[in-house]
């Protein structure tokens, strides 16, 4: 504050929002210090703090009353009105659904992307998604990560998973309704932070997960990069995400999702280790977990082309897919 005011005027200039001649909280604007210790009390995660230990006095949790809501709301005009369309609640998990409500109102909501980072083990009949997740879905308009859908997924590509579990998962409360969804294959805790680190799955596997949200319709699919924060190595020896969002093949699927977005979604084929959904007239997805190539009995109308290995599929011959791998069809 001292350098504020030997400034002024050149801070001045640089204020988005707020008074820089007053502290913008002060002790009278945080709850209590306590660690959370019991991570089903809905009580302590939303009012305790998320600590690393006994050694660590955690982050500080904001009290929900008229000023912190005041200067959090300024905060988020100010970054509208230069421009910004689209907002992720960190930990919204630790929030209330009262300080959620009497931040994220209409005005500030109109016309922006805005979604939570509410992380769950599961959908519908998991303790954790009850617990947080149902209520913020129920009492707010706001968009979440599909952490049910992910949980759908990592079980469908084990070993003992079946794709037909991915033929309507939301039909089993096992995804989020497709405007409210931010799908996934894997985000920035999963592999930076031990406790999900076995979450990681395995390269072939991401592929197909990464093939199946940017093929499928519904959601806003969010692609992971780092740079290398986390030190895990793909198979050719490189960092595993650094540059993901430029890989040749990734570029491939986004241009499958922004060319499919908005048609309709079929299912024409479906076993355990086959999934085969057609995308109206503009695409389709073709997944293969199975270690073997499959030769699928589908043959098909008129001629397509694969936007992941450029090999073309004549009109009535037999899709033919390689092990572990995905195909992304487009008319030729």
């Amino acid at each position: 504050m001292a350098t504020y005011q030997t400034h002024e005027e050149r801070y001045r200039e640089l204020t988005l929002f707020g008074d820089l001649s007053q502290p913008l909280f002060t002790e009278q604007d945080f709850v209590d210090a306590f660690s959370i210790q019991d991570w089903k009390d809905t009580w302590q995660v939303q009012n305790g703090r998320i600590s690393g230990g006994p050694s660590d006095p955690g982050l500080p949790t904001l009290r929900v009353c008229d000023h912190v809501i005041a200067q959090q709301r300024a905060y988020l005009k100010a970054l509208k009105a230069i421009g910004v369309k689209g907002f992720r609640i960190d930990a919204a998990k630790h929030m209330t659904l009262e300080h959620l409500k009497r931040v994220w109102t209409d005005d500030i909501t109109h016309d922006a992307h805005i979604f939570g980072e509410i992380i769950t083990d599961g959908g519908a009949s998991k303790e954790e998604y009850e617990l947080f997740l149902a209520p913020y879905l129920q009492e707010t308009c706001l968009g979440a990560y599909d952490f049910p859908l992910f949980s759908t997924l990592y079980q469908a590509f084990s070993n003992a998973g079946s794709l037909k579990s991915l033929i309507d998962p939301y039909c089993f409360g096992q995804a989020l309704s497709r405007g409210r969804a931010i799908t996934f294959a894997i985000t920035h805790d999963i592999p930076n932070n031990d406790v999900f680190l076995d979450l990681v799955m395995d390269e072939a596997s991401e592929w197909l997960a990464y093939a199946y949200i940017l093929g499928r319709d519904g959601g806003v699919p969010l692609i992971y990069t780092d740079l290398d924060t986390s030190g895990i190595k793909g198979g050719d020896g490189q960092p595993r995400w650094q540059n993901a969002w430029k890989d040749p093949k990734m570029v491939q699927m986004i241009a499958f999702h922004n060319l499919t977005h908005g048609e309709p979604m079929r299912v024409l084929e479906a076993t355990d280790d086959r999934l085969v959904i057609k995308r109206g007239d503009a695409g389709i997805l073709v997944l293969n977990k199975s270690p073997e190539p499959q030769s699928l009995s589908l043959t098909l109308e008129n001629d397509w082309n694969d936007l992941l290995t450029g090999v073309t599929v004549s009109c009535g011959q037999r899709i033919d897919v390689a092990a572990q791998s995905a195909m992304m069809l487009v008319p030729a």
